[in-house]
C-alpha cells in the first residue's frame, strides 16, 4: 500500500506546477547604455530611468506622484502596488534620476510626476504610452523584444550581479517572497561562468 508522501508523487501535477517559472530576458548594462543614448527628452528618460534603476513596475511609473519623491533622502515611496502594499525604493547615488527628476518636476509641488495636461485638468500618462515610448526607443538603439518589464527585470539582474543582498532586491521590487526573486539568480550565467573557472576540477 503506498503511503501519503508516494501518492503525492505520482499524483499528476497541475498546469501551472508542470510549467514553472520562465527565466526573464534582461538587458546586460551595454544595452542599457545603448538605450539612453538615443533618448533626448528628459521626462522620457526618467521614465525608463525608474525601472531600470529603481525597479518599477510600468503601473507604478505611470502613477507615481511628485510629493512621493524625496531627493534629499534618496528615496520614492511606491504606495498600494501589486498585492496592495506601500514600500520606499531608494535612488542609487550613481543614478541620473537624481539630476532629471528636478528637471522634470520643474517647481511642482504635488500631482503626477509625469503627466499631461487637458481641458479636464492633469492627468498620468497611459501605460500604453509608456509601453510605446520603450518599444520604439529599443528599437532606435537597436534592439528587439524589449518591454517594459524587460527593464524591471534587466535591474534585478543587474543588482543580483553587483551581489546585492536577495532580500534587498525583493523589497526593492516589492515582491511577497524570496522565491519570486531568486529567478534572477538564474540570469546571471556570464557571472557564474566566470566563478567557476577558478574551481579546479
Amino acid at each position: 500500500m503506498e503511503d501519503n508522501y508516494q501518492r503525492r508523487f505520482n499524483a499528476p501535477k497541475s498546469k501551472k506546477q508542470r510549467i514553472g517559472r520562465k527565466i526573464p530576458r534582461v538587458l546586460k548594462k551595454s544595452e542599457i547604455d545603448a538605450l539612453m543614448s538615443v533618448i533626448d527628452k528628459p521626462r522620457d528618460r526618467c521614465a525608463l530611468k525608474l525601472m531600470t534603476d529603481c525597479g518599477f513596475r510600468l503601473s507604478e511609473v505611470v502613477y507615481l506622484r511628485i510629493e512621493d519623491i524625496d531627493l534629499s533622502e534618496r528615496q520614492i515611496l511606491v504606495k498600494q502596488s501589486k498585492g496592495n502594499k506601500d514600500r520606499l525604493v531608494p535612488i542609487p547615488r550613481s543614478s541620473e534620476l537624481l539630476v532629471l527628476i528636478p528637471t522634470v518636476r520643474n517647481r511642482r509641488k504635488e500631482g503626477y510626476f509625469l503627466h499631461k495636461s487637458s481641458n479636464k485638468g492633469e492627468k498620468p500618462f497611459s501605460t500604453r504610452a509608456i509601453q510605446r515610448q520603450v518599444m520604439v526607443y529599443s528599437k532606435l538603439a537597436g534592439l528587439e523584444g524589449v518591454h517594459a518589464h524587460t527593464l524591471r527585470h534587466s535591474y534585478a539582474s543587474y543588482c543580483a550581479e553587483n551581489n546585492v543582498p536577495l532580500e534587498v532586491i525583493r523589497d526593492n521590487l516589492g515582491h511577497s517572497n524570496l522565491a519570486t526573486t531568486s529567478i534572477y539568480l538564474h540570469t546571471q550565467t556570464a557571472s557564474r561562468r566566470e566563478k567557476m573557472d577558478y574551481v579546479q576540477f
